[in-house]
């Protein structure tokens, strides 16, 4: 599990959590839709995140969370949708701990230009628009140097955002991570942001309550909520 020392050593940095999110096309079931999201925070904040989300799961006895199964009532959620107040108050619990905490957000959505559902290029070129924007734009917004976490899945190649990284300016990076998203909460906020960003791209006209809330949220601590559409 991923170790905060670099807080302890004093170093000013943003931590990027990502995860990523896919919709499939119900004539084919291929993915049709690839997104990449996440957020950022610095590890102290992050440390205080992980024990107020580690307490609301606690308290609805939830090993962790993921906001597909959430959404259907499924695994830890099967049933769910017979006690609709327990389900809105702890998605409600959560999104005030990552509201408390997590003020900068960043979303990319790629439609899938194949027939097979091979998501290869779509998610390359979420990984180039990713390191472009954090190295560009919210590094000139932020001024800190930033460190990207990713949640460990089949699709995760580490070797993609580095080669990303050296194309841009790498100075302005420093680790790049990968872990397991039922180990750290902060790769579960990340999960429940992919999740909206993917729905907010079906959907543009429309907005859900998790993604207004943490749009808000941003906005409330004048932080960044950065989104784009392909």
């Amino acid at each position: 599990m991923l170790s905060w020392g670099a807080y302890s050593k004093g170093v000013v940095m943003l931590w990027w959590m990502f995860d990523e999110s896919y919709q499939h096309s119900k004539e084919t079931g291929h993915a049709s839709l690839v997104t990449v999201a996440g957020c950022a925070a610095t590890a102290e904040d992050w440390y205080s995140l992980t024990l107020d989300w580690a307490a609301a799961l606690e308290q609805y006895q939830i090993p962790a969370f993921h906001m597909t199964d959430f959404e259907a009532n499924r695994g830890e959620f099967d049933g769910w949708e017979k006690t609709p107040d327990r389900r809105r108050s702890l998605l409600s619990s959560l999104l005030d701990t990552a509201g408390r905490h997590v003020h900068h957000f960043w979303g990319v959505a790629r439609r899938v230009d194949n027939s097979d559902g091979s998501i290869a290029e779509a998610y390359r070129l979420c990984v180039d628009d990713m390191v472009k924007d954090l190295a560009r734009d919210l590094h000139f917004r932020l001024g800190q140097k930033f460190a990207l976490v990713f949640a460990r899945h089949r699709n995760f190649d580490p070797g993609l955002v580095r080669q990303a990284i050296e194309r841009q300016y790498p100075e302005r990076f420093g680790s790049v991570s990968s872990d397991d998203p039922n180990a750290m909460c902060p790769l579960q906020v990340a999960d429940l942001v992919a999740f909206e960003v993917r729905c907010k791209q079906r959907d543009r006209d429309g907005e859900r309550y998790p993604f207004r809330r943490l749009r808000d949220a941003a906005r409330a601590a004048d932080g960044t909520f950065s989104l784009s559409w392909h």
